[in-house]
C-alpha cells in the first residue's frame, strides 16, 4: 500500500496569482532533497520543464513537447480556497497523464496547477537521462548521488522552494515507482503540493 501526500498546490493561490509571467525565477531543492532529486520530481522531463514556474503548467509548453493528449476526463478537485472557481482534469497522452487544475476565476482562465503525473512508457526521457524500465537502483544512483536513498524503497519526498520577484512559493512532491519482482521500475507516480 503506499502513501501519497495530498495536493495543496492551491492553498498558495494568492501568491501564484499575482506573479507575472515575465518574471525572472530561482528555484531550488530544501537542505534534505539532492539537486538531481529536485529536478526529476518538480521538472520530470529531460527536454523541458513541465513546470516552469514552480508548479504551473502552461499549455502551449505541454504541446510543444507532448502534443495534443489523446482524450482527457473530470478529475477530483483538489481546492480548498473557497473563493476559487477551478476545475480538475486528467489529460492522457500514450504512456503518459497528467492531472491539472484550471483556476477559472472570473470565467477567465488565470493559473494551471499540476498535480499530479504518471509515467508509464520509456519513450519519456527523465531528468537525469532516467526512463520506465530501467533499475531501482539506478534511479537512486542518479537522485541521490550522495547515497541518501537506496532500494527497496519506492518513495521520496522533494521540497523545493522558488523565489519570484518578491514571492517565494514552497513546493512539495511526493514520488513514488512501482517496480517489478526484478526491481525494473514499471511506473512512476508524482503528486504535488504546496505549502
Amino acid at each position: 500500500m503506499r502513501t501519497i501526500a495530498v495536493l495543496a498546490l492551491v492553498a498558495a493561490v494568492a501568491p501564484l496569482r499575482s506573479i507575472a509571467d515575465d518574471e525572472t525565477s530561482t528555484a531550488g531543492p530544501d537542505d534534505d532533497t539532492s539537486q538531481p532529486a529536485f529536478d526529476f520530481a518538480f521538472y520530470v522531463f529531460q527536454d523541458f520543464r513541465v513546470t516552469p514556474k514552480l508548479g504551473i503548467v502552461y499549455s502551449p509548453v505541454l504541446n510543444d513537447h507532448l502534443g495534443v493528449y489523446k482524450r482527457k476526463e473530470p478529475a477530483v478537485s483538489t481546492n480548498r480556497d473557497p473563493t476559487v472557481n477551478s476545475h480538475a482534469e486528467k489529460l492522457f497522452y500514450d504512456g503518459l497523464e497528467l492531472t491539472i487544475e484550471r483556476d477559472l476565476n472570473d470565467g477567465a482562465l488565470t493559473e494551471i496547477w499540476l498535480q499530479h503525473v504518471r509515467i508509464t512508457d520509456s519513450r519519456y526521457e527523465l531528468r537525469g537521462g532516467l526512463r520506465v524500465g530501467q533499475p531501482l537502483s539506478e534511479f537512486w544512483r542518479i537522485l541521490w548521488p550522495g547515497g541518501e536513498h537506496h532500494a527497496p524503497e519506492k518513495t521520496f519526498d522533494a521540497v523545493g522552494y522558488e523565489r519570484v520577484g518578491d514571492f517565494t512559493l514552497a513546493g512539495n512532491a511526493t514520488v513514488f515507482f512501482e517496480v517489478s519482482e526484478t526491481n525494473a521500475v514499471t511506473a512512476i507516480d508524482i503528486d504535488y503540493g504546496a505549502e
